[in-house]
């Protein structure tokens, strides 16, 4: 969870953004952000606390992401 954490962070840090996907970014930046304070809830202690991970809205956020990933790929196409 720390590696996904870390990589949430970067991402919300990259500034150089083709224009074609800037408003995608915009929005995957959004998520991660919504994300990145999921996990920081579900985490005490650096480690994952299981009763906080079954009422977080973690996983409804992860596939609202998958679905803006698949909008990328489709452009790409």
């Amino acid at each position: 969870m720390s590696n996904l954490k870390t990589d949430i962070e970067e991402f919300i840090a990259l500034t150089e953004i083709p224009a074609v996907a800037e408003e995608i970014h915009r929005e995957l930046v959004a998520k991660n952000e919504v994300l990145l304070a999921e996990i920081n809830q579900v985490l005490v202690n650096g480690h994952l606390a299981l009763d906080q991970l079954e009422s977080s809205q973690l996983f409804t956020t992860i596939n609202e992401m998958t679905g803006l990933i698949q909008r990328i790929e489709n452009l790409v196409q």
